[in-house]
């Protein structure tokens, strides 16, 4: 007889440890993993139901657990007082604490931890059952959804907020969670890239390949043969007054003894011109609909800054792409970690984030060559030297132009 009981409480304790393994498996599952093996087996089509009626399936996880700890207690209870009911009060308490030491570890924390470490093993043999009690049981569960969902509406509970931006930052800037760094590094620059301006992607026009077409042709076709780029902007005169810009590969169509100024004329193509304050991520849309690689990036009063791409825009995004352009280290050479030799021509927020100083950039000193002559107000000669922050800079060449490189030396704080 006592057999018999005992096998009726393992039955109940063992039903309420399955939907604490519901409860857990459920949430612990990843939906992309069901989806995936929904389409080979039946008991994960089954589990993305439940998933997909989270919500719901954890109030009835809920609701069979507590009822079924419920019955094993009473159960218990009652067995106690049929067999040790002239035992007092003090082995009733005794046996209460017993049963609820069973239920915690049996009903509640090793269902859940096992499920935890296990979820889709433990999914696949109790979605099936588990479903269609879930089904059978529905009328239930939406009454006490109804019921909590009037409750919290009456305490002032509203909707969740969902995952904010920066719970997400937090979430991958955690090196416990599994990114490889490439990955972690695109994501965090992806949530970045809405608040980014194309005044961050401008290439000064120091910095770029140019040709002037009222310049000689042979000059301009030796300049083009010899380019880095398979796209070199045009202007007339002078470098404020582009007008568009020539294809390499326009021009592999043509025998040299066939190109013109006429010719070269003809294969410049128009630029379209974007304002600097503008989020990169609109006009990117925008340069996808007008089939746009490059573009001018000018002022609010409508001065040419320089040049954009939209492969400038990726890298912010993905890094780096390979490119047949002169290598960085040709720009800025290293002499010690405190001491460099940089072009005039390189963008100072390039600088700051490779070696972590905080010169100041703004939109009409994007490089070191804008930086000095905004500073001095003048061009100043070889051998001037002035500090800026904990930076000391010194003029090591210039033309009639601007600086053309600077030696910057970084002061220890």
């Amino acid at each position: 007889m006592y057999a018999f009981y005992f096998l009726i409480l393992l039955i109940v304790l063992l039903i309420a440890s399955l939907f604490s393994c519901l409860e857990t498996a459920v949430v612990a599952v990843s939906e992309h993993r069901l989806i995936s093996l929904s389409r080979e087996h039946l008991w994960a089509s089954y589990a993305l139901k439940l998933k997909r009626n989270l919500e719901k399936v954890l109030i009835f996880s809920l609701f069979g657990n507590s009822l079924f700890n419920a019955a094993l207690t009473t159960l218990s209870t009652m067995l106690f007082l049929e067999e040790f009911a002239n035992s007092g009060h003090m082995m009733l308490t005794l046996i209460t604490l017993f049963v609820t030491l069973i239920i915690i570890i049996f009903s509640e924390a090793a269902p859940k931890i096992i499920a935890s470490k296990i979820s889709l093993q433990v999914l696949r043999w109790i979605s099936i059952p588990l479903y269609y009690i879930f089904w059978l049981s529905s009328p239930v569960i939406w009454l006490i959804d109804r019921i909590v969902y009037v409750f919290t509406r009456l305490i002032g509970v509203g909707d969740s907020d969902g995952t904010s931006l920066d719970d997400l930052k937090a979430i991958i800037a955690d090196k416990r969670v599994p990114f490889i760094d490439h990955h972690r590094m695109i994501m965090k620059n992806s949530m970045e890239f809405e608040r980014l301006l194309i005044k961050d992607i401008v290439i000064p026009l120091r910095q770029v390949e140019m040709i002037n077409l009222n310049d000689d042709l042979a000059d301009n076709l030796q300049q083009i043969r010899a380019a880095h780029h398979s796209k070199l902007i045009v202007y007339r005169d002078t470098i404020d007054n582009i007008i568009g810009y020539i294809s390499v590969r326009d021009l592999l169509n043509y025998d040299a003894n066939e190109i013109s100024a006429e010719t070269l004329n003809a294969l410049v193509r128009p630029m379209i011109f974007i304002q600097d304050f503008l989020p990169i991520m609109a006009q990117l849309t925008y340069l996808q609909q007008k089939r746009q690689t490059i573009f001018g990036i000018v002022n609010e009063y409508g001065d040419v800054l320089g040049i954009g791409s939209v492969a400038d825009m990726l890298e912010l995004v993905f890094g780096d792409f390979t490119t047949d352009a002169p290598d960085k280290e040709f720009l800025i050479i290293k002499h010690s970690p405190t001491e460099f030799i940089v072009d005039g021509a390189v963008l100072i927020r390039e600088f700051n984030e490779l070696y972590h100083t905080n010169l100041p950039a703004t939109f009409d000193a994007l490089s070191f060559n804008g930086l000095i002559l905004k500073h001095l107000r003048m061009i100043p000669k070889s051998g001037v030297c002035f500090r800026m922050n904990n930076i000391i800079l010194e003029i090591m060449q210039a033309n009639d132009f601007g600086v053309e490189r600077v030696k910057v030396k970084i002061l220890t704080r």
